[in-house]
């Protein structure tokens, strides 16, 4: 009987195909096929490994030449690119400092530019108050100066000459002129000297400065004088020849009385006021014919007037 359920249990292995399934429970079966597979992938890895070998070496060798400087070239591509990209790295990261630096640099001319730009406007402001105050300073030294010369001008001595006395027109005397002269200032002239002279010319005549300077600078004294204010000193000329009853000279009688002669008496000054000013006056009066006084003098319309303040 046991037989038999042992037979038929083998009979049942055996179908499905021939193949036999059967279970097994041992644990250590795993470990075994996972070592087994380790295996085989050694065997496959060394067998590939055995192959290049035999490859590398029926390979000829210029083609070994060129594998190997292909890797050459590929490692140095490699470590190329590393190193720029390390550079690239550097050179982004000084970039980045230097538009930093730059950004900084541009804020410090924009500061030194507004500083400039103040310090400028102060300078201006400055120079406009330097400017102002020259203005006020030159005003006020020109008010001074003017306020000074109007003192002078009102203090300062005024010596001039006044108008002839009528001469006495007689053949049988001489002809002489008398000149005042006067001080009309507030303070006394010094260094003062004067002369007048006379003359008989054509009536159209108009005898130059210089020429009356020449008639006259040799009747000029030394200026060591003086003429206190309002005070008056007459001053004498004459026309004679060489006669010894000083008679007037017929040349001269003839040319008075003849309405186509003149006479003129001139005359020039020379002082200095108390301000240290040197003043020069000159003097001229010619003769017109008069109905009633035959002899009349008025102002000459050359040699006349007081020339500007000298130091």
């Amino acid at each position: 009987m046991e037989n038999n359920k042992q037979q038929n249990t083998h009979d049942d292995h055996d179908t499905d195909g021939g193949y036999s399934h059967v279970a097994n429970d041992d644990p250590n079966q795993g470990g075994n096929a996972a070592n087994a597979k380790d295996g085989a992938q050694k065997r496959k890895q060394i067998g590939r490994w055995e192959r290049y070998k035999q490859s590398w070496k029926k390979t000829a060798g210029w083609n070994k030449i060129m594998v190997l400087l292909t890797a050459v070239i590929a490692m140095s591509t490699g470590l190329y690119s590393c190193y720029e990209r390390k550079q690239l790295g550097v050179m982004a990261g000084q970039l980045i400092q230097m538009e930093s630096s730059s950004d900084q640099t541009n804020q410090l001319i924009c500061l030194y530019r507004q500083q400039l730009a103040e310090l400028q406007k102060q300078a201006t402001d400055t120079h406009e108050l330097a400017a102002q105050a020259k203005n006020q300073a030159d005003r006020t030294k020109e008010l001074g100066d003017r306020t000074l010369q109007a003192m002078r001008i009102d203090e300062r001595a005024w010596v001039g000459f006044s108008s002839p006395e009528p001469p006495v027109l007689d053949r049988n005397q001489p002809f002489v002129v008398y000149v005042p002269l006067q001080n009309t200032g507030k303070t006394p002239a010094i260094h003062f000297t004067a002369a007048i002279n006379v003359i008989v010319v054509k009536a159209d005549a108009h005898p130059s400065d210089a020429d009356l300077d020449k008639r006259i600078d040799p009747f000029m004294g030394k200026p060591v004088s003086f003429i206190l204010p309002n005070d008056v000193r007459k001053y004498r000329t004459d026309l004679r020849g060489p006669w010894v009853d000083l008679r007037m000279p017929d040349w001269a009688w003839e040319q008075i009385n003849d309405p186509q002669y003149r006479i003129i008496v001139f005359g020039k000054t020379i002082y200095s006021d108390i301000f240290g000013f040197e003043h020069r006056t000159r003097y001229c009066e010619s003769s017109n014919p008069d109905p009633l006084e035959k002899l009349k003098f008025r102002a000459c319309g050359f040699y006349s007037g007081i020339d500007t303040e000298k130091e």
